[in-house]
């Protein structure tokens, strides 16, 4: 059987080495984080094809073109899909327009108990699935090897993922170009622990005696620029808890305090404009546009010819103003930085052991702003 190839702190849990894998000799566990990490069975055969296919992921390399990378900032037009979209909903329009090509498009969403995971949809009317941000990590299985078998069908296929997610697909097809396959990638911080995720949930579900069904981060109620620190909460009642900063132990934990990260985005390998994705967006954060009423800017980035190609097709659904390299930069520190994760994490982990979640986060705030 073949010993581990990668180190806890280099693993991104993509999850392409299942699909590599032509035994089966291979599935996925939680660490003692909650993170998803590969492990070898018996029936292994030594091939080295999930080694392989790993080390791949760090060396596809952007091709050197000019005239790209171009940004923009931009949003839906439809104030609706704006409004619902986690900035201007720029990805709900190029999906819709994968989709009017009887296409698929592959994402994250929500499953039973609000767990997330990468599904594929084929119906506008399912957009909802994989619209806003999914602030863990996703579960992917085997969406690589389903996603290359709608390819070799000739359909058109938009992936959205992480940058890591992204590489691992592109080493998974082995460089081989797909016309009609279309890559996502965003401007990512970084994956939260599933565990941390669950727990937070819990934690409220118990407090309100109901169960979670929907989770909304980032909810616009009070305007975009508000939102990063505001999540709403749907119970299976139908009650509506919203979430402000002073109350979100979550994205507390997350943004301020950065305390269930995975290791390996401390160190990211695919970060910066050489991006092998088409496109790449994310929130604009330092930008003002006229008239952009506070609902959302995206920071659009069109990394090839290719792109550029379908974003032709939405144009008149989007508005578009150029930007540079340089404004993405000056509000999105993790477009080319790495986190930088939490001393506490560690003590963090042992003490949610023993106490609910919203306890644990105070008592590491206690301990961060005590120094």
């Amino acid at each position: 059987m073949i010993t581990r190839w990668i180190s806890e702190n280099e693993c991104t849990g993509c999850g392409v080495c299942i699909s590599a894998c032509e035994q089966s000799a291979i599935h996925i566990r939680q660490d003692n984080k909650g993170f998803y990490v590969p492990i070898v069975d018996d029936n292994c055969i030594e091939c080295e094809r999930c080694k392989k296919v790993c080390e791949s992921r760090f060396n596809n390399q952007k091709k050197e073109n000019k005239d790209y990378p171009k940004v923009f900032a931009s949003w839906s037009i439809d104030e609706n899909i704006r409004f619902i979209s986690t900035s201007g909903g720029v990805v709900s329009e190029l999906s819709k327009a994968i989709l009017m090509k009887n296409g698929y498009v592959v994402g994250a969403v929500y499953g039973d108990n609000c767990f997330v995971y990468h599904d594929i949809i084929n119906d506008i009317g399912d957009i909802s699935r994989i619209q806003q941000s999914k602030y863990v990590q996703s579960f992917c299985d085997s969406i690589y090897e389903k996603t290359k078998k709608l390819l070799e069908k000739g359909f058109y296929v938009l992936f959205c993922g992480t940058p890591c997610q992204i590489a691992a697909l592109k080493a998974y097809l082995s460089g081989e170009e797909y016309p009609f396959l279309f890559t996502l990638d965003f401007i990512c911080m970084g994956v939260n622990s599933p565990l941390a995720y669950k727990l937070w949930l819990s934690g409220l579900e118990g407090q309100f005696n109901k169960r979670v069904v929907n989770v909304w981060f980032k909810y616009k109620e009070k305007g975009w620029r508000s939102s990063p620190f505001v999540t709403k909460i749907r119970f299976d009642d139908g009650e509506e808890l919203v979430l402000e900063k002073e109350k979100n132990d979550y994205m507390r934990g997350f943004v301020d305090l950065k305390l269930f990260l995975r290791n390996s985005c401390s160190s990211c390998s695919f970060k910066g404009e050489k991006r092998i994705s088409d496109f790449t967006v994310g929130d604009f954060w330092g930008i003002v546009c006229e008239n952009d009423l506070d609902l959302g800017i995206s920071m659009l980035m069109i990394n090839n010819e290719k792109a550029e190609t379908l974003l032709d097709e939405i144009k008149d659904n989007i508005y578009l103003e150029r930007k540079t390299i340089e404004d993405v930069r000056r509000g999105n520190r993790h477009f080319e930085k790495s986190v930088i994760t939490s001393r506490y994490e560690e003590l963090f982990y042992s003490i949610i052991k023993e106490h609910p979640f919203n306890e644990a986060i105070k008592m590491i705030e206690e301990l961060n702003y005590s120094k």
